[in-house]
């Protein structure tokens, strides 16, 4: 069975990314989430550019009621 595609905007998710979009929506700092990711601030900053990018939004709460929306 072949895993499911998450997309926002049109645009595919890779895992991490989704992850990323999770965290986020717990409202938690960036140091904290990555932190629990297990990755550096920068990258943490790198993941939210590349999946505000994909999801046209230019904030937190902007991806937040997208991912909502989109059932992510």
């Amino acid at each position: 069975m072949a895993k499911q595609k998450i997309s926002i905007n049109g645009a595919a998710l890779t895992p991490r990314e989704v992850e990323t979009v999770k965290h986020l929506a717990s409202d938690k700092p960036d140091k904290q989430i990555a932190h629990e990711m297990g990755i550096s601030t920068h990258t943490l900053v790198q993941h939210k550019a590349n999946v505000y990018r994909k999801a046209d939004v230019q904030s937190r709460p902007g991806l937040i009621t997208k991912a909502f929306n989109q059932s992510i």
